[in-house]
């Protein structure tokens, strides 16, 4: 059974489409993805030995080796364009998502499909996007174990674009209605204030508190029109 994270992974992945899986692990979103009938063709990789042997166990226990094949790789660099149409990088940081996109240049290409779903560094990634061309055209947040997360849904369109503070910060999420996303911005808000009077307590620079002020209010105002 996939967490909350994976099966949300899942649930935005094109029907039929031919999934590559970065750092799979034990490759578990391969196998339910083969086993649900989203999709009949994946790959699993990953840049180490001993995680990609646990996927191949995993893969033989399901009987699915004619559908899923594993290939050892830092990100997409020995994985055919032709079969990453819909790319997965889960897990990771920011810094270390944005580097795999840049290690290919099919990732570049229009018809590909990115589900990204960055543990730390959410802003630098979506800083990153914009300033490369790549859109974000949803985001999903996931409440699991009280831990917060976003699964970010991004094409490449070649528009660059500069992001606001406050897009850094939640990026599409205010489109979204769900709970999750009341919490997610409600838990934005509470780290912009704990910053700003961390910084008024132990710094003369009052102005560099208000800047986290005026992010929280912006935060604070997304939270008012979701409950209005």
């Amino acid at each position: 059974m996939l967490d909350k994270r994976l099966l949300a992974i899942a649930n935005l992945i094109r029907k039929g489409s031919y999934v590559c899986d970065v750092g799979t692990d034990h490759a578990y979103l391969p196998c339910y993805l083969v086993k649900e009938g989203i999709t009949k063709q994946c790959v699993a990789c990953d840049i180490n030995e001993m995680p990609l042997q646990s996927a191949k166990e995993h893969i033989q226990s399901y009987g699915f080796e004619a559908q899923i094949e594993t290939i050892l790789s830092d990100g997409l660099k020995n994985v055919p364009s032709a079969k990453a149409q819909d790319i997965v990088i889960a897990g990771m940081g920011g810094e270390l998502i944005a580097k795999i996109l840049q290690g290919v240049s099919y990732t570049k290409e229009k018809d590909k499909r990115f589900l990204l779903q960055p543990m730390t560094f959410v802003p630098y990634l979506r800083k990153y996007l914009c300033e490369n061309g790549y859109e974000i055209l949803s985001e999903m947040p996931v409440i699991d174990k009280n831990k917060t997360y976003t699964i970010l849904c991004v094409a490449y369109t070649g528009v660059v674009k500069e992001p606001s503070a406050l897009f850094l910060l939640v990026g599409k999420i205010p489109e979204n209605q769900s709970e999750e996303a009341k919490i997610y911005i409600q838990r934005q808000y509470q780290k912009q204030i704990k910053i700003a009077k961390s910084i008024e307590e132990s710094s003369e620079k009052k102005d560099k508190a208000q800047q986290y002020y005026q992010i929280a209010f912006e935060l604070k105002d997304l939270l008012n029109k979701k409950e209005g």
